[in-house]
């Protein structure tokens, strides 16, 4: 299997530090801007406006094409499912928990699992010197752009999430932090917790201290959105 997995939307979510705007809404976005210009390279009619002089003045003469309409419609939509979820989860009183779609957490949890099983020896829920918040661990750091294989850093499984979401992080003696754009700083317990959405009996079996407890929940998250 490759050394490096890709970067999926998910994780453009997380480094965002927000997560209420979906994969599903990323990618029909992206849809809507990569046609526009396919089409307006192929001189369709998703190009650039025209106008012609009629006795009313300058008239456009700018329409879609009916994949530009469809993409246009599918983006809406995602939109607004995305803005309905995030008003529930604030009047709920669950915000941020909760922000990601439940597709999303089942795609933060499959591409955890896949780079932990590409990174053996990586993953580790309490061994000294690692990114934990275990008392008596070591002073540890690591920037987003580091690579824990090079760094010589074993991670746990709430770390190594909240490394592949872009954040820095760093630990001192029972103290693990992630921080996100503009120093934002959080727990890494909090910021995973959030990410995935976890009640907080699912955070204790993702942070205690057993490897294969914090695996199997998150091959059950994974399993749970197909």
């Amino acid at each position: 299997m490759p050394d490096t997995i890709p970067v999926l939307p998910v994780f453009t979510l997380a480094r965002r530090a927000n997560g209420s705007l979906s994969s599903a809404e990323a990618d029909t976005g992206a849809a809507v801007v990569a046609h526009a210009r396919q089409c307006e390279a192929s001189g369709g009619g998703c190009g650039p406006g025209k106008s012609v002089l009629t006795d009313d003045g300058y008239q456009g003469t700018y329409a879609y094409c009916p994949v530009a309409i469809a993409l246009d419609r599918a983006s809406s939509q995602h939109l607004a499912e995305d803005s309905r979820r995030e008003q529930h989860t604030r009047s709920e009183g669950t915000w941020p928990q909760g922000l990601l779609s439940e597709t999303d957490q089942g795609l933060l949890a499959r591409q955890v699992l896949d780079w932990i099983e590409n990174h053996p020896g990586i993953h580790d829920q309490q061994g000294m010197g690692s990114l934990n918040d275990r008392p008596g661990s070591h002073i540890a750091h690591l920037s987003k752009e580091q690579d824990p294989v090079t760094a010589g850093i074993t991670m746990t499984a709430a770390a190594i999430i909240c490394h592949l979401g872009r954040y820095t992080l760093h630990t001192v003696p029972g103290h693990a932090h992630a921080i996100g754009p503009y120093r934002m700083t959080a727990p890494v317990r909090e910021t995973a917790q959030r990410l995935l959405a976890l009640d907080d009996a699912q955070t204790r079996r993702l942070c205690g201290p057993d490897d294969e407890q914090a695996l199997n929940l998150l091959r059950e998250l994974a399993a749970a959105t197909g």
